[in-house]
C-alpha cells in the first residue's frame, strides 16, 4: 500500500507545509482582512442604526407626550365649551319659557275678556229679544 511507504513521506510532508502555508498567508492577508473590514462595517452601520432608533423613540416618545397633552387640553376646552353652551342654552330656554308664559297668560286672558264679553252680549241680546217678544206677543194679545 503506498499510503504506508515511509519514502514519500518527506516529499508529501514538504507540500503539505508549502500548501498550508500558501493557504495560510492567502488567508491571512487576503480572506481574513475582508471579513474584518465587513463585519467592522457592520458593526458601524449596526450601532448607526441604533443610535437613529434611539433619537426616533426619543422624539416619538416626545411627541405622543405632547400629543397627550394636547388630547387633554382639547377635551378639557371642549368640556368647557359644552358646559357653557348648555348655560347659555338653558338660559335662552328658560327666558323664551318665560316670555311664552307672559304671550299665552296675555293670550288667555284676553280669550276670557272676549269670552266674558261675548256672553255679556248674548244675555243682554237675549233679554232685548226676550223682551221685544214679550211685547209682540202683548200686542196681539191686546189688540
Amino acid at each position: 500500500m503506498p499510503q504506508f511507504d515511509f519514502t514519500t513521506y518527506s516529499s508529501q510532508i514538504f507540500w503539505l507545509f508549502i500548501c498550508f502555508s500558501v493557504l495560510y498567508y492567502f488567508m491571512a492577508s487576503v480572506i481574513l482582512p475582508r471579513i474584518k473590514n465587513i463585519t467592522s462595517q457592520r458593526k458601524s452601520i449596526i450601532g448607526s442604526d441604533l443610535a437613529s432608533a434611539d433619537s426616533i423613540n426619543e422624539s416619538t416618545s416626545e411627541i405622543q407626550a405632547r400629543i397627550e397633552e394636547l388630547t387633554f387640553r382639547s377635551n378639557l376646552k371642549y368640556k368647557t365649551t359644552l358646559e357653557e353652551s348648555a348655560k347659555k342654552a338653558a338660559a335662552k330656554r328658560d327666558l323664551l319659557l318665560a316670555d311664552f308664559k307672559e304671550k299665552s297668560e296675555k293670550l288667555i286672558k284676553d280669550a276670557t275678556d272676549e269670552i266674558e264679553k261675548t256672553i255679556k252680549n248674548s244675555k243682554e241680546a237675549s233679554q232685548g229679544a226676550a223682551s221685544k217678544l214679550t211685547e209682540v206677543i202683548q200686542n196681539k194679545i191686546f189688540n
